[in-house]
């Protein structure tokens, strides 16, 4: 029943108590009266104290918001300057850069082990612990832990220099998560192959298609019928083709959304 409508009967009630002259009534309906009238104070009271608390709720999350944003600045500021202490370097974007692998019977081999995929995840060989890699604090001995690219095409390209171009592949590529920088080149925690360039029959073919930069991965190269013929050629049109592909790859990484 409505209050409303429990209203209209106490009125009625007392107009005819009045009426008859009754002057008490029944204990039962002063008990319920009493009863329902507590309980109202009570719910308008707590009412007023939701009313109260949620004020306070919302002072408090706004005071919270800004603390957590000023705890995540210098968190992010104190992370940053241990990391470059470290020379570790950390972003959003993939930090960009170039590595070679080693055809052998058509396969991607680099220093330690077959590349099945164009992306790879660094492990520690030495200790068995994967955690934080690439190390920094000199627990891997010599050479440390990472998945390896340097700053420079050309200078990698020198760097390898006993190796024939035809035997080997250059790529750019992406490093994410943990990047520890050296003074020529990185060792990273996560890397992906961004464009390659590789030896077919006599020449070097660039490829930055993404589909087909994993089937060569997961199918291999085949054979070359013939051999590259004039190297410093090839060796130019690999550095050129790996400067463009790494400022456009730059560009895309600094452009913002709108542009």
């Amino acid at each position: 029943m409505s209050l409303a409508a429990i209203e209209r009967l106490i009125r009625e009630w007392n107009r005819l108590r009045n009426r008859y002259g009754i002057s008490d009534s029944p204990p039962e309906i002063d008990r319920l009266q009493l009863g329902v009238a507590r309980r109202r104070a009570r719910i308008r009271h707590l009412r007023s104290r939701i009313e109260e608390l949620s004020e306070e709720v919302r002072v408090l999350e706004g005071e919270t918001l800004g603390l957590e944003k000023a705890l995540g600045l210098i968190l992010g500021e104190a992370i940053h300057e241990l990391r470059a202490g470290k020379g570790e370097v950390w972003s959003p974007f993939p930090v960009l850069g170039f590595r070679v692998w080693v055809l052998e019977e058509g396969f991607f081999h680099g220093y330690r082990e077959r590349w099945d995929e164009p992306e790879m995840s660094a492990r520690c060989p030495t200790t068995g612990n994967d955690a934080d890699v690439p190390h920094t604090d000199g627990r891997c001995g010599e050479p440390p832990c990472g998945i390896y690219a340097a700053k420079d095409v050309e200078d990698l390209l020198t760097e390898h220099a006993n190796l024939d171009l035809h035997e080997m592949v250059v790529g750019l590529v992406g490093m994410t998560g943990k990047v520890v920088e050296h003074e020529r080149g990185y060792r990273a925690e996560h890397m992906s192959v961004l464009a390659l360039a590789v030896p077919v029959d006599g020449e070097i073919r660039s490829i930055s298609d993404e589909t087909e930069i994993a089937s060569l991965f997961t199918e291999g190269v085949s054979e070359p019928d013939s051999l590259l013929e004039d190297w410093t050629k090839s060796r130019t049109h690999i550095v050129e083709f790996m400067k463009k592909q790494m400022e456009v790859r730059s560009q895309w990484t600094l452009a913002s959304p709108s542009g």
